[in-house]
């Protein structure tokens, strides 16, 4: 009797042990699938993102191809120093002569595909900015009274993507945005020399009278 209860008590004890194994078995399987998938996704993740900023540069090379084509140079040429010279704001844009609504429409339309491309959520927009931040503003500068115009008569917010660019550069210091991108300046001989006697004084006072050294980031 006391064999039979022993022998059952052993196959009890393998069973659970048989069990247990199971379970740490499957334990390892579970946290290891989930790792690589883990892994898995956070490849995707790298390669979409790799894949959408490539995308963007592509696209950013080829706006800039178009500002520095001969015909957008003689457009934006017009709009800045001819336009209000030789037509009223109150014309808006579309009741401008046919040449002058082409230039304006085709400058327009450039900086508007930069604020698109800005307005992207997959998009740094300091990269759109950096490349445009002061020729957008003096271009919307001379065309604002126009497309306002123009928004008045057709109710609708006529150059929005251009707007949105250009609010983008009047927010933002261009100085800043090339230090963020590791862009480096080269400085003068008369910053250098400055710097130097400074470096200089500085040295000769004693460590408590030494005045606090300025990053570099404060000067831009």
């Amino acid at each position: 009797m006391v064999g039979e209860i022993n022998y059952n008590l052993a196959a009890v004890l393998v069973s659970l042990a048989a069990l247990l194994v199971s379970l740490m078995t499957l334990t390892l399987s579970t946290v290891l699938t989930v790792r690589q998938l883990r892994i898995a996704n956070k490849q995707l993740r790298t390669t979409e993102s790799s894949s959408q900023d490539n995308h963007v540069t592509t696209t950013i090379l080829k706006l800039n191809a178009e500002y520095r084509s001969n015909t957008f140079q003689r457009s934006e040429d017009f709009v800045l120093h001819r336009l209000g010279r030789k037509h009223d704001s109150g014309l808006g844009i579309s009741g401008l002569p046919l040449k002058a609504r082409q230039h304006v429409v085709r400058v327009g339309h450039l900086y508007g595909d930069y604020g698109t491309v800005a307005a992207l959520p997959t998009c740094d927009e300091s990269r759109i900015v950096a490349q445009v931040h002061y020729r957008v503003r003096e271009a919307w500068a001379v065309l604002e009274p126009y497309i306002n115009t123009e928004r008045r008569i057709h109710r609708n917010i006529y150059f929005s993507h251009f707007e949105h660019l250009a609010s983008l550069a009047t927010e933002v210091d261009k100085a800043k945005v090339l230090e963020a991108h590791g862009l480096r300046r080269i400085k003068s001989p008369q910053m250098r020399l400055a710097e130097g006697l400074m470096g200089a004084t500085r040295s000769m006072l004693p460590p408590h009278r030494r005045p606090r050294t300025v990053p570099e980031s404060d000067l831009s």
